[in-house]
Parts: C-alpha cells; sequence; structure tokens
C-alpha cells in the first residue's frame, strides 16, 4: 500500500513494516519481480542494499502490475538525477562488462554508462580504485573501475566496470569550467582543453572528478614483453598484472 510517500506492508489490517520511499536510489522491474535499491549510508556498520519483490501478473490485465508498482516507487524515490550539462562525454565506448557499447557521461557526483537497452548512474561515492592496464597485444587499454556497492544489471552484480580502448584512438574535449574554476575546484590539476589518446583523457577526468588514484601496471615485465601474464580462473581467461616480482635462490 502507497501512503503519500512511504510503502506500507499490512498482515491482516496490521502495519508490519514501511519503506520511506526517499531511501530509494532505483527500481528496476523484472518479469514478475521488481528490486528496490536503497541509498547507502556511510556511517551505519550494516546496510540493507536492496529488497525484491514478487508481483504476479495475469495476460488479461489490462494494467501490467509491475510496471505499475515500479512508477509509484519512482514518483516518491530519491533518484541520482543530472544537474546540469555533464563534465564530459565519451561516445560508444566498448565496455566489456557489462558488455556492450555505452556513452559515458561524467557529472560532478556521478557518471552514467547509457547504452541501448541499459542505463547506469553510478555515484562517485561508489568508486574504490581506477586502473589503467596495457592489453598483452600492445595496441589496446584496459581502464577499469572498481566499485562498493557494485552496480547491478538485473540480477547480475558488478564489482569493476571494464573498458577498452585502441591505443591510437584520440579524442579532444572542452570542459565546461571557467580557468578560474579549475583553478578553485581542481587546483589546475585539469586544463579546459584536453587531447590525446581516448583511454588518457577519460583517466585523467575520472581520476581527478571522482578523486581517487589512478594505478597502472608496475615495474614488472614478462617473457612476451608485457606487464600482463596470462591467466583463466574457470572457463574465464584474463590477465595478472604483478607490480614486481621477487625471487630468493
Amino acid at each position: 500500500m502507497f501512503i503519500g510517500s512511504v510503502l506500507s506492508f499490512d498482515v491482516e489490517g496490521k502495519t508490519s513494516f514501511e519503506i520511506p520511499l526517499n531511501h530509494v536510489s532505483q527500481c528496476n522491474a523484472g518479469k514478475n519481480e521488481v528490486t528496490v535499491e536503497f541509498h547507502r549510508n556511510d556511517k551505519a556498520p550494516v546496510n540493507l542494499m536492496e529488497m525484491r519483490f514478487h508481483i504476479p501478473t495475469a495476460e488479461s490485465a489490462e494494467i501490467d502490475p509491475v510496471e505499475a508498482f515500479q512508477e509509484q516507487v519512482m514518483r516518491q524515490a530519491s533518484v541520482i538525477s543530472a544537474s546540469g550539462d555533464a563534465i564530459a562525454i565519451f561516445r560508444e565506448i566498448h565496455c566489456l562488462t557489462p558488455h556492450g557499447r555505452y556513452d559515458n557521461k561524467v557529472f560532478q557526483s556521478f557518471f552514467q554508462l547509457h547504452g541501448k537497452t541499459y542505463d547506469f548512474k553510478i555515484p562517485t561515492s561508489s568508486v574504490l580504485r581506477l586502473f589503467l592496464l596495457p592489453h598483452k597485444d600492445n595496441r589496446q587499454m584496459f581502464f577499469v573501475i572498481s566499485l562498493d556497492p557494485p552496480t547491478k544489471q538485473v540480477q547480475t552484480r558488478y564489482h569493476f566496470l571494464v573498458t577498452l580502448f585502441q591505443m591510437d584512438e584520440e579524442t579532444n574535449i572542452e570542459l565546461p569550467f571557467t580557468e578560474e574554476e579549475l583553478k578553485e575546484k581542481y587546483e589546475d590539476k585539469l586544463t579546459k582543453e584536453l587531447a590525446g589518446p581516448v583511454y588518457e583523457v577519460l583517466g585523467k577526468i575520472m581520476k581527478v572528478i571522482i578523486n581517487r588514484k589512478l594505478t597502472g601496471s608496475g615495474t614488472f615485465i614478462g617473457h612476451s614483453g608485457t606487464p600482463a601474464i596470462g591467466c583463466s580462473f574457470k572457463a574465464a581467461a584474463g590477465y595478472l598484472y604483478p607490480r614486481r616480482m621477487i625471487f630468493h635462490l
């Protein structure tokens, strides 16, 4: 039962529990299921991050009860919304995880991955680390974002966002700031115009806006002449990037 900005669950006419909808950050609908996600409280030792509700549907129903429930929640939810123009936009970014092509729009307090099917709005506060790592072929570069809490796509959680760039792919971006704003907000760590390889420009902007360290490969070089070592976990293949290796003989 929706009562103003509160979702109330009643059993035999008595309130069992209530959910203040201003604590809701997102609501996603699936087949016969709705997932309600909540804002993280950094001051609390334990957080309730999501709840899932099964909603029976009938083919004869004129209105889809799943969509109706989602719409009611989203009317009162405190979702992340864009205020003003994006600081930077990178079009058709090749994402390995989640798979697909996405536009990456960087805002002050979050960044958005906008694709044909899915749309992710990720708070900058959920970013733990940033990585810029060369592919083993020396022609491509991985840009990896570590997240906590992870972002979600239906029932799949992504603790890492992995994007792949061609090293010779370049871009030129003009930031929507004056020289005074760049100096005051970002201590001259960014310039009004940025040009170079896409991965380099994206990495610099994300590093400064999110205020997280950007980690690259270490001094280790393997027998293939690259800092990457091929590895596998069950059926998944990937790469290891040792910072350095010390052998005691």
